[in-house]
């Protein structure tokens, strides 16, 4: 009987402690930013609920979300990295020297600027 008295105050401390924190609701996350959005799905990653959630957020909000920096966002809040970075690149346009099959020597060739982004994940 003593163990039982003891035992049951210890499960119930338990099973409070593993309790799920209150649910993010669609009204707050209305209010965050596209790359907050984007951390979310790497950190509530286990909620599938949330992750829905957010999902759907994402999707109302349609074109003005860039997918290649919220993937990168979603990966570096996985991965726990904290010296994550993205950066525009532009390059000037350049001659470069390319090799002609037809006349079978190698030629100087204008390229385009280019544009692009430097993503450092550590």
């Amino acid at each position: 009987m003593r163990f039982i008295k003891l035992l049951l105050p210890l499960g119930i401390i338990a099973v409070t402690g593993c309790a799920n924190p209150a649910s993010i609701t669609e009204e707050k996350l209305s209010t965050w930013t596209n790359d907050e959005l984007c951390r979310g799905f790497g950190t509530y990653k286990g909620d599938g609920s949330l992750v829905l959630k957010i999902h759907a957020e994402l999707e109302r909000r349609g074109s003005r979300i860039n997918n290649e920096r919220c993937y990168a966002l979603e990966n570096a809040v996985r991965s726990e990295a904290s010296d994550f970075s993205i950066t525009p690149t532009a390059r000037p346009s350049v001659q470069e020297r390319v090799f002609d099959k037809e006349k079978g020597k190698y030629i100087l060739q204008q390229s385009g600027p280019r544009a692009g982004l430097d993503i450092r994940m550590p």
